[in-house]
This record gives structure tokens, sequence and C-alpha cells, in this order.
């Protein structure tokens, strides 16, 4: 991962210049710009609460390569939290053809809930 430019109020209120996430492969997400507004303390329920997400740009050529040494894939769904977004407002969503079918430039408003893998409502 590379973080430059982190600032805000620690840790509620954050503000990234640029951010690149990387796995064996490479680097599989960069965002520009990016503004969060969230509740840290809903992590102790096993929940992610954010109250705004604001990106200049996000960039997302494919889905990251999992290192796992397992020899046989998992047939049970992955754990997660509870994902509430009350507002998000990304200028410009970029994803790459093997996420898309062909390359895909759009944007993105509105609220997201996710509760599990299998049921996310947007």
């Amino acid at each position: 991962m590379q973080l430059k430019g982190l600032a805000g109020r620690f840790p509620t209120q954050l503000t990234v210049e640029h951010l690149a996430l990387t796995d064996d492969r490479g680097v599989w997400l960069t965002a520009d710009h990016v503004a969060l507004a969230w509740r840290p303390a809903a992590l102790l329920y096993k929940r992610v609460s954010v109250q705004s997400l604001r990106a200049q740009s996000v960039s997302m050529t494919r889905l990251p390569h999992s290192s796992s040494s397992s020899s046989s894939p998992s047939t049970a769904e992955p754990s997660m939290p509870r994902i509430d977004i009350d507002q998000a407002d990304i200028n410009q969503v970029d994803l790459g053809a093997e996420l898309a079918g062909t390359e895909t430039s759009l944007s993105l408003h509105g609220d997201a809930r996710m509760r599990s893998v299998s049921e996310m409502q947007f």
C-alpha cells in the first residue's frame, strides 16, 4: 500500500491525496483526493459505519490477488462486517476490462448497504 498526503481529524475525518493498493502482482486500485468521515467505534459491533465518502477519482484495474497458501479453495462465504455508507460521491470510477468486460468509466453518487458478500444493496 502507498499513501500520500494523509491529513484530517484522526480518526473520524480523514483525507488522503493519493492511495494505491498493491498485492504481489502490483497495483490493483488507486484513489485520488479522498475524504472519509466515519464512526470507528462501530467496529466494536462488527460494523463499518461511513457518514460520507468522497473521491475525485478511483481506478480499479482488477480484483486483488490472494497469496493464500491454502491448497483447496473454501466454499464458505467470506466473513465480513456489515457496511453502511450514508453518502458516497466519486466523480470518476475507472474499471478495467477484467472487471467490467471492457474498460469502463462512470461516476457514483448515493448510499450503500452491505450485510454480506451475497446480499448487497446499492
